[in-house]
């Protein structure tokens, strides 16, 4: 659900800046392969998830990554 996605987010989003940069996109990152969702690097990761270049990753470039990539089901659980 969005909620569920929002409170995964915002899990990572330690500044409340609604947006993750530099060690928030790290561990997110770090967290994706150890759930066994992501097996790409991270430089592949960020280049795939920050659709605008920013060097951040915004709420709608996240859901939309994880839609893209379905796994939305994963925060179904």
């Amino acid at each position: 659900s969005l909620e569920k996605s929002a409170l995964y987010f915002l899990s990572f989003d330690k500044n409340g800046s609604g947006e993750l940069a530099g060690a928030e996109i790290k561990s997110l990152h770090a967290a994706l392969v150890k759930a066994k969702l992501l097996k790409d690097d991270y430089d592949k990761f960020l280049h795939a998830i920050d659709t605008d270049g920013s060097g951040t990753i915004s709420f709608e470039e996240f859901i939309a990554w994880m839609d893209e990539k379905g796994k939305s089901s994963f925060l179904r659980r």
